[in-house]
């Protein structure tokens, strides 16, 4: 939760940012704007996703790339 408090008539440029450590589906997230007086206003709200690969996903990678490197240099010996 956020709370910004500021002068009435004003704006405030607020960015969150919010890390899950793992995969969320589209239709989980959303944006809920409440206001704890009798009015607020808001403009210019997004929403914007972006997914980072976790640490075990490099690691896959790297192990699946190692192991074609070392597959091809075997069939290659073993051919010649």
């Amino acid at each position: 939760m956020y709370t910004c408090i500021h002068t009435p008539g004003t704006f405030a440029d607020v960015t969150l940012t919010c890390s899950t450590g793992a995969t969320v589906a589209p239709e989980d997230l959303a944006i809920v704007l409440t206001s704890g007086g009798p009015q607020i206003d808001c403009d210019d709200v997004a929403l914007n996703v972006v997914q980072t690969p976790q640490p075990a996903s490099y690691l896959l990678m790297c192990v699946g790339l190692r192991s074609m490197v070392v597959f091809f240099r075997y069939r290659r010996t073993v051919s010649s």
